[in-house]
């Protein structure tokens, strides 16, 4: 993680300028982190970090669209409803601290 950590810190004023881009654009509830978690889960998943480049991951960032990055995060939120319809209400009750009810 403390690669990523490293990347993050070297690319941080860029994706502050992306995060106020989508603002702007009207995404409100944006973060430099939910960019970064893009980039690392879906844009840069199957590449090795080693070998990415700085003035490619700031060319990266600054050609993400507002789609792309919807699309992102509504697939989020689909991967994590499925993940709650699986969780029976035995499980459910065990996560929630509801065993005796």
């Amino acid at each position: 993680m403390v690669q990523f950590e490293v990347l993050y810190q070297d690319v941080f004023s860029v994706l502050q300028m992306k995060c106020q881009d989508l603002k702007n654009q009207g995404m409100k509830n944006v973060t430099e982190e939910d960019i970064w978690r893009y980039f690392i889960n879906k844009k840069w998943a199957s590449i090795d970090l080693k070998e990415l480049k700085i003035h490619e991951m700031v060319s990266d960032l600054f050609a993400l669209s507002t789609e792309h990055f919807i699309a992102f995060r509504e697939a989020e939120k689909v991967a994590a409803l499925h993940l709650v319809a699986k969780i029976n209400d035995a499980e459910r009750n065990a996560l929630l601290g509801m065993d005796d009810i």
